[in-house]
């Protein structure tokens, strides 16, 4: 089944449409001209944002997240268990991710691997879990901070995969070079060979 984009005028599928922008206005548009997915910090303030067909395709591509995580003595295991767990809002999809984490440090048979499946936690979720991580490797007692900075590191690198980055600002000779073409384009004339 297709169906007609206002923005392309064409008749597409109807699969990856989301908003767009056409003549002005926002609008329900083929998967060709919606807006790009949003970027990390965009997702963080606007969580309606997280409903982006990419993001959701970007969530079912990654459904296992796994870690090494060296804390060999156990009660330096449970207490950064009890940290991660102390840290989450219960019933949020944060807490669930967090509350894995945390059950597989406390697991006897804990072989220096945090593996946890995150297949139902979508993109908002897990960039949710990277705050939480930094205010538990933050506020965590100094023998377990470490090991829980290497999993805060990890889980970086998993969740915000995939998600653009904003645009970095120019480096101060970037800057200079654009000022002083700028300046040279200004001072040039154009002459009419008529």
């Amino acid at each position: 089944m297709q169906r007609y984009c206002p923005s392309c005028q064409r008749f597409k599928a109807q699969t990856g449409w989301w908003w767009g922008a056409h003549w002005g206005h926002v609008d329900w548009v083929c998967a060709g001209c919606r807006y790009p997915p949003p970027t990390a910090m965009a997702l963080s303030r606007f969580p309606e944002l997280a409903s982006h067909p990419a993001l959701v395709e970007l969530a079912t591509l990654n459904p296992r997240f796994i870690a090494t995580v060296d804390i060999a003595d156990p009660d330096h295991r449970f207490q950064a268990a009890a940290a991660l767990t102390r840290a989450t809002v219960p019933g949020s999809p944060a807490a669930v991710v967090v509350g894995q984490m945390a059950s597989v440090l406390r697991a006897p048979d804990y072989d220096g691997q945090v593996r946890v499946d995150v297949s139902g936690v979508d993109v908002l979720a897990r960039t949710n879990v990277v705050r939480v991580l930094r205010d538990v490797a933050h506020d965590a007692p100094q023998v377990v901070s470490g090991p829980l900075v290497a999993l805060l590191h990890a889980w970086e690198g998993f969740a915000l995969q995939g998600l653009s980055e904003p645009p970095r600002p120019p480096t101060p000779a970037e800057r200079d070079l654009q000022e002083r073409t700028a300046v040279r384009r200004a001072r040039e004339r154009v002459v009419d060979d008529a």
